[in-house]
């Protein structure tokens, strides 16, 4: 589903925007109900990486909630938005609004595009929508008067193009390396999570380079981080070293060694080395990232966008590693939820053992305080 609205305001720029971008102002003209869940860049409601709840309304009724992250906070001239939870009918929901100066006012363009299952309802919800979005506009144009309102500071995460291409190599440097471990490892229960974490390498080298990600460094330097605190336990047990295992790892290991051919507890111990990296390595890379580089460059919140926006490259990842699974390990009726349900509705329906989207979440809203911690705690006394 694309479509595409547009509305002429005898208003400028400038004085459109707070009422655009700001939920207490939106409330004012929206006919879907907007909450801010939590700031983004510069602690600010409108600031990339700020979370939103809107409340889409039919008859006064509550028909359908979804949860956004801002992708994008250029003002005057751009505010984009990306639907990151919501119903499981909905997939890759985003919405860009574009601003430009015209006859001494403003035009404005809003541009929504999604993917609904089934797809015989996109006629029906687009022309829904459609109609909503134009008697928005109508009623934004009727009570936007001028506000006092600071933007927020503009930043750019552009970076020069050999420092780019360094840090891709190191990338590119951890990917081989993760190819040769899991190579070494065939045969071994700890074989198949180090298959995976090939795999998650190479859709974030791809994404890092795609036009969905604002900050392609920040993707870019997590890789070797991700891969330094795992390699690191996985070589203390190799070596026989569990003092020097870190406790979630030692109890990974220990189910992948016992799991030999036995597909449930080769599932088990993936799942036991998914919430390790998603709840124990994850938040202190993500935390060890943005203190060595962006700590005076922007809020720790602005790289939520981005890090809500790998979620799907994770499932692809995931989807990779099951066409390489001998197919009775599968769940029965696996082939045909991938062929009809959409990428969220068949990870809910797989992952009710493990919320990995839930865990994922909660562990960049660990890494957020985990990094404030370790910027105000005083330092230790000899």
């Amino acid at each position: 589903m694309h479509l595409t609205v547009e509305h002429s305001f005898p208003q400028t720029r400038e004085a459109l925007w707070p009422w655009l971008v700001l939920p207490e102002r939106m409330n004012a003209w929206s006919l879907a109900r907007v909450e801010s869940r939590a700031p983004g860049d510069d602690d600010r409601p409108e600031g990339v990486g700020a979370l939103r709840t809107i409340r889409v309304l039919a008859a006064g009724q509550r028909v359908a909630q979804l949860e956004e992250v801002i992708i994008a906070s250029d003002y005057p001239s751009r505010f984009a938005y990306r639907v990151v939870r919501g119903p499981l009918t909905l997939d890759e929901h985003d919405g860009a609004i574009e601003l430009e100066t015209r006859d001494g006012g403003t035009h404005l363009k809003w541009t929504v595009s999604a993917q609904i299952a089934p797809r015989i309802l996109e006629p029906v919800i687009a022309f829904h929508l459609k109609r909503q979005l134009k008697e928005s506009l109508r009623r934004l144009e009727q009570v936007a008067a001028p506000i006092d309102y600071a933007p927020p500071p503009a930043r750019s995460f552009k970076i020069l193009d050999d420092v780019s291409d360094r840090l891709y190599l190191d990338a590119r440097a951890t990917l081989e390396a993760q190819r040769a471990l899991a190579t070494s490892l065939k045969g071994d229960g700890k074989y198949w999570f180090s298959r995976l974490y090939v795999f998650v390498t190479e859709e974030q080298l791809r994404h890092a380079r795609s036009t969905h990600v604002e900050a392609p460094e920040w993707v870019l330097r997590i890789i070797p981080a991700f891969h330094r605190y795992y390699v690191q336990n996985l070589d203390h047990w190799i070596a026989g070293d569990q003092e020097r295992t870190e406790a979630h790892w030692r109890r990974t290991f220990a189910v992948m060694d016992r799991a030999g051919d036995n597909p449930r507890e080769t599932m088990r111990g993936m799942l036991l080395g998914a919430k390790a990296h998603i709840e124990e390595d994850l938040p202190r890379a993500f935390a060890d990232v943005y203190l060595a580089h962006f700590h005076e460059r922007a809020s720790f919140a602005r790289f939520r966008a981005d890090f809500l926006s790998m979620g799907t490259l994770f499932e692809r990842a995931s989807q990779r590693l099951l066409g390489e699974l001998p197919a009775h390990w599968l769940p029965p009726g696996l082939s045909i939820a991938n062929r009809m349900l959409t990428p969220r509705a068949r990870d809910a329906l797989l992952n009710q053992r493990y919320d990995i989207r839930h865990a994922r979440r909660e562990a960049f809203e660990r890494a957020m305080r985990l990094s404030v911690w370790k910027t105000t705690i005083p330092p230790r006394s000899e």
